[in-house]
């Protein structure tokens, strides 16, 4: 497969999503990443378009991938159900599960319960088995995205106010209704670095 084949990346992002009963939602080429696992959706930018965000589609297409991960994980954030029943896709009941799949209900909060770098590296794990581009085709660029721009800035985060410090919050996304500590990073979380630059 082509190292730009965005057509293909995009109607394998499309058929992932719905093998996951996950809606994708890329409105624009600058889209930043972002999960609504608990309301049935996730958003990520489009393939094609000129982005100042993204240096090339392989970032974006890899952005999207990583966001199916989240809900592929059931990473709810516990964000309130009232603000997002615009946004829900039609029929969804926020008190039931959907069967069949790793889906949990809207109240909970397991990207916060399960740890926030130990979810970023689940998710980035999926990204990495998922994607139709071999390994050796990611550019450098790409490869460095991932960490320094992506899993990388909660762990620089998580070092600057302590692994163990309570109390953080995530204000982007919308997501700091819970309140939590990073933890250290675990062992699947340095295998997960090593695994995004191709150091393993």
């Amino acid at each position: 497969m082509s190292t730009f084949d965005i057509d293909a990346w995009q109607i394998e992002l499309e058929v992932l999503a719905e093998d996951l009963g996950c809606r994708l939602d890329q409105p624009a080429p600058n889209t930043p990443g972002m999960m609504y696992v608990e309301f049935g959706y996730v958003e990520g930018p489009t393939l094609d378009g000129e982005s100042y965000t993204y240096r090339n589609p392989q970032m974006r297409y890899l952005v999207n991938l990583h966001e199916l991960g989240h809900f592929y994980y059931g990473h709810t954030q516990g964000r309130p159900i009232e603000k997002y029943l615009d946004k829900i896709a039609p029929g969804y009941e926020p008190e039931s599960t959907i069967s069949g799949s790793n889906y949990l209900t809207w109240s909970r909060q397991f990207y916060f319960d399960n740890g926030v770098l130990q979810s970023e590296a689940q998710a980035w794990d999926f990204a990495l088995d998922s994607s139709v581009i071999p390994f050796e085709e990611l550019l450098p660029d790409t490869k460095q995205f991932m960490w320094e721009r992506c899993m990388g800035s909660y762990y620089r985060h998580a070092e600057m106010v302590g692994f163990n410090t309570p109390g953080q919050t995530l204000g982007n996304g919308d997501r700091d209704y819970v309140s939590f500590s990073y933890g250290e990073p675990t062992e699947f979380f340095w295998k997960v670095k090593k695994r995004m630059l191709g150091e393993t």
